[in-house]
């Protein structure tokens, strides 16, 4: 039989004939922690797949084993924390789902909270550090992704400046302006990464010497 329905076919014994099996809590007792275990290691890996906040992790409301719904790893949770587990093997699974939802019940506070400014980034960086392992590599994956995009839109501003060409010996004041432009990006860079930054000035430092020798006259 499946875990869950082993569970609540258990809770039901118990509630219509509670002196049936002195057997039935000890079974319910085990079918539950296996729900919960099962629907732990799924819900695990979903999170693997997505970076988006998972509904599943939600608290419920109300009674779980009337308004649970369908199997989650939500309602497995909610059912066995109504058992009020006593062993070290319970406890320990009980702790460790318990941990998860919290954990990513803030990982999606978080990532809602913040942007991507780097500022919000180096909080999203910080935030995985007080949550366990698992829930802290989807913020690293989420950090990574951020930074790396904010990188990249920089980036092709400096490339796009750095690919201009001036026809007329008179476009110094435009220079100018992409120049400030250029080197306000590459500023912004620094936050996001030195190496980045570092690339964008060598790249634009190339480019006004390229500039210059372009609008020296030649020699007669």
């Amino acid at each position: 039989m499946d875990a869950a329905v082993a569970c609540e076919t258990a809770r039901a014994f118990l509630t219509e004939c509670p002196g049936w099996d002195l057997g039935t809590a000890a079974a319910q007792r085990v079918s539950c922690l296996v729900a919960l275990t099962e629907d732990m290691d799924a819900l695990e890996e979903s999170l693997i797949m997505t970076l988006n906040p998972s509904p599943l992790t939600d608290p419920l409301d109300g009674d779980p084993w009337v308004s649970a719904g369908p199997r989650t790893f939500a309602a497995s949770l909610a059912r066995f924390e109504t058992l009020a587990p006593h062993t070290p093997d319970e406890t320990k699974v009980l702790a460790s789902a318990q941990g998860l939802r919290k954990d990513s019940l803030r990982y999606g506070n978080d990532v809602q909270r913040l942007h991507s400014t780097c500022a919000d980034i180096d909080e999203l960086e910080k935030a995985m550090h007080a949550v366990g392992a698992f829930t802290a590599q989807r913020y690293e994956r989420t950090v990574e992704i951020r930074r790396n995009t904010e990188v990249e839109l920089r980036q092709r501003r400096v490339r796009a400046v750095v690919a201009k060409e001036y026809a007329v010996p008179d476009a110094a004041a435009a220079m100018r302006e992409d120049l400030e432009l250029a080197r306000k990006v590459a500023s912004e860079l620094r936050c996001y990464s030195a190496e980045a930054a570092k690339s964008a000035d060598d790249d634009i430092a190339k480019w006004v010497a390229k500039v210059d020798a372009a609008r020296k006259p030649s020699p007669r």
